[in-house]
Formats: C-alpha cells, structure tokens, sequence
C-alpha cells in the first residue's frame, strides 16, 4: 500500500500505552496537517517517512479527532477517555510512517 500509518499521542507519552488514535492512509493522507503547519499549530520535528513527527496543540487536533480520521482512511484505533483528559494547551506528537 502507497500511504501512511499514522499514530497520535500526547508529547509526553509513548505508544502504544498514550496513543490517542492511529489509523492508515492513502498518499494524501497528511494533507490535513499543511494548514495546521501553516497557522502555527503544528512544526515539523522530523521527516524521511521513518517516521514523519510533527508536534501539535491539542485544541487544532483533538477536534478533527472527536470527527474521525483527519485526511484519508478509518480510524483503526481511537481511545475517547484518552482524548478527553487532553488539556486544550498540551502539545501532541504524530508520527506518519511511510507505507511505501
């Protein structure tokens, strides 16, 4: 499959044990991440696809969220409790690994 496997979790957390929500997409399954990046709510930490890591204010993502997978595909992990004790100010990480 040509895509992305993508993984949500708190800054200081770790996965699988804080992974907020994860799920597989098609190649434009990180077009949803440019205007968060162009707005300020999310950087760039690493990219090469082993993984893509970006950084993001939980109150620009945990709403995307709560609505289901942001850009392409079905969310194949998604823990609501988790999301919930998300502070509107905490950072969260999301790492794309390239499925290439």
């Amino acid at each position: 499959m040509l895509g992305w496997w993508i993984v949500i979790y708190p800054e200081t957390g770790t996965i699988p044990e804080h992974t907020l929500a994860s799920w597989e997409s098609g190649l434009g399954g990180l077009d949803w991440l440019r205007p968060l990046l162009d707005s300020g709510h999310a950087s760039q930490l690493q990219g090469n696809g082993y993984p893509n890591r970006y950084r993001l204010a939980a109150h620009a993502v945990l709403p995307l969220l709560q609505a289901g997978a942001p850009g392409k595909g079905p969310l194949s992990s998604y823990h609501p409790e988790r999301v919930a004790a998300c502070q509107p100010e905490q950072w969260l990480i999301v790492e794309a690994w390239d499925q290439s």
